[in-house]
């Protein structure tokens, strides 16, 4: 997720990392797999770098269910 917004924005690492007050290395920690984003810092992220919040909460809900295996898709019901 974070990967892809941030090639997409054009961002660095280290210049996503500074916007939502983490290390570098958290940031490629998140990239990798190594970690995973919380719902409630999803939507810090989300503002930080400027994206609606429940852009963010929607693909961070849905790893969280792909990582455990259940077939369910998370879809906007808005």
């Amino acid at each position: 997720m974070v990967q892809s917004i941030r090639e997409t924005d054009g961002l660095t690492q280290e210049e996503v990392a500074t916007k939502v007050g983490v290390s570098k290395q958290h940031v490629s920690d998140v990239e990798h797999g190594r970690r995973r984003v919380s719902i409630e810092r999803a939507v810090r992220w989300a503002e930080a770098l400027g994206y609606p919040p429940a852009h963010f909460v929607r693909m961070v809900a849905q790893e969280e269910i792909d990582a455990v295996g259940v077939k369910l898709k998370v879809v906007d019901a808005a």
